[in-house]
C-alpha cells in the first residue's frame, strides 16, 4: 500500500454540486472540518490524532467520487482515526452540496465499532443542532 501525504494530493479543487463554483482547496476544508472536530466539546478526548495517510486516501477519494463517497474506515484505529477522518471528508463534501454514503467496517468487533460510529454521529448530529440554534 502506497502512502501519500496531504502535500502530495495534485488537484485539491472540487466543484460545488449545484452551482458552477469552485473549492479551490478541499484539503484546507477538511482540514479545518477536523479541527472543529477535535475541538468538539461532545467529542472531547475522543478525536486526537488522526492518522494523515488514512485522510489523504479518504480525501482522494471523495475529489475521485464526491457523489459515492464511501469509506473503509479500520484500516487504523475506527474509533480515533478512522470515523473522525470519515467525518471531516463528509462533512466538507456536505459544506459543497455532497452527501457522503457511509462508512464500511470489514474487521474488528462489529457489532461494537458499529454501535460505536453510531454514537458519535449522533453526538455530531445533536452538537450541530445546539450550534445552529446559538446555544
Amino acid at each position: 500500500m502506497t502512502k501519500v501525504t496531504l502535500d502530495e494530493i495534485k488537484d485539491k479543487s472540487l466543484r460545488k454540486k449545484v452551482s458552477k463554483s469552485t473549492c479551490k482547496d478541499f484539503v484546507s476544508l477538511v482540514q479545518a472540518w477536523l479541527s472543529k472536530l477535535q475541538c468538539s466539546k461532545s467529542l472531547r478526548g475522543v478525536f486526537v490524532e488522526t492518522n494523515q495517510s488514512e485522510l489523504s486516501a479518504f480525501i482522494s477519494y471523495a475529489l475521485a467520487f464526491p457523489n459515492n463517497f464511501l469509506a473503509l474506515v479500520d484500516t487504523y484505529d475506527v474509533i480515533r482515526s478512522g470515523i473522525p477522518n470519515f467525518c471531516a471528508v463528509a462533512l466538507a463534501l456536505n459544506e459543497l452540496g455532497y452527501k457522503a454514503i457511509g462508512i464500511r467496517l470489514d474487521s474488528g468487533d462489529l457489532a461494537y465499532l458499529s454501535c460505536q460510529a453510531r454514537k458519535i454521529f449522533y453526538l455530531l448530529k445533536e452538537d450541530n443542532k445546539s450550534k445552529k440554534k446559538g446555544n
